[in-house]
């Protein structure tokens, strides 16, 4: 003898399922985020560190060769001569990654003695330093 019922075929998701996959990306996230936060900032570190050390290159080149003194330029128009005349092409190596404003003047050079000493990002001065 032959049942009536009909059996009936399972068709998706129930919502449990559906939960336990939404808790596990959940943590997965919670895990992931984080690190990939980290992990962005320290890059961003990096490379404003590595623009610091393009800039100090450049302006050595620069006060060795030139006539005209960076000491004696005003902020904007040091970078714009390191531009000008080639030591550094384009400019991204102005630029603080960190940087929410694109005005290409996120570095100040400092000097002593007339030779340069440091090269400063002005974003984040205690976290973007270099020896």
């Amino acid at each position: 003898m032959r049942s009536l019922r009909k059996e009936v075929k399972r068709a998706g998701f129930t919502i449990f399922e559906i939960m336990i996959i939404v808790v596990i990306i959940g943590l997965l996230m919670s895990i992931a985020l984080p690190n990939y936060i980290r992990g962005r900032n320290k890059a961003r570190n990096n490379i404003c560190i590595s623009n610091q050390k393009v800039i100090y290159t450049a302006a050595v080149m620069f006060m060795n060769k030139e006539t005209d003194s960076l000491e004696d330029m005003g902020h904007k128009e040091r970078l714009q001569a390191l531009i000008d005349r080639q030591y550094i092409r384009g400019t991204r190596w102005l630029e603080c990654p960190s940087s929410s404003d694109e005005n290409y003047d996120d570095y100040t050079m400092t000097f002593e003695n007339g030779f340069i000493s440091d090269i400063e990002c002005d974003e984040k001065p205690s976290d973007h330093t270099w020896p």
